[in-house]
Formats: C-alpha cells, sequence, structure tokens
C-alpha cells in the first residue's frame, strides 16, 4: 500500500522501487492525474518499476445509495469519501460532511 504520506516513512528506511517490482493500481485511472496519484506514479517510475492497472472499485451509483438510504431508513448520511457529495443531493436524507480528522459521536 502506497500513498505520498508512507512514501515518506519507507524512503528513510530504505524501501523504494526498483525495476524488479511491480505496482497495481487499482482505483480509477482519473486519480493518477491529482497530486497524491501524480507523486505515486512518479515514486514507482523514477524508480524504474512496472505499472498494472486493475480497476477494482465497486462504487454505487447515486440512485442504489438513495435507495439504499430509504430502506434503512436513515435520518443522516455521513459520506466517507468523494466530492460528489457536494453535488446534487435531492431526495438524501441529511447529509453531514465531516472535516477530515473531524470526529464524530453515534
Amino acid at each position: 500500500m502506497v500513498r505520498p504520506s508512507l512514501i515518506r516513512d519507507y524512503v528513510p528506511k530504505g524501501v523504494t522501487p526498483n525495476p524488479d517490482d511491480a505496482w497495481c493500481w487499482s482505483m480509477w485511472r482519473g486519480y493518477l492525474e491529482n497530486e497524491d496519484g501524480a507523486l505515486v506514479s512518479k515514486w514507482f517510475e523514477d524508480g524504474g518499476s512496472r505499472a498494472d492497472h486493475i480497476h477494482t472499485s465497486g462504487h454505487a451509483s447515486p440512485a442504489v445509495l438513495r435507495s439504499f438510504a430509504h430502506a434503512m431508513n436513515a435520518k443522516q448520511l455521513v459520506p466517507i469519501h468523494g466530492a460528489a457529495w457536494d453535488g446534487n443531493t435531492t431526495g438524501f436524507p441529511s447529509i453531514r460532511r465531516l472535516a477530515d480528522g473531524e470526529s464524530m459521536t453515534v
């Protein structure tokens, strides 16, 4: 598992990619174009590692999420991630967005 914060941990310990390594990006390819994805990709490319892209995400559509929220009679939804929650939320119960690191008592 790699993300920029882990690279900062790995490098001082001597963990760096090399041409014998392969890495797998299992999320949407578009994420490689943001700052974090580009950092991870460059780290492996600089080490000469081969990349494999296997999209394994299983996100539900807004219609399925809306149906699920109503079936469980949700009073409030707390999205875990995703910018799509900042857009049209018509038909959902109250949505509470938490900032990164913000806690919530249930």
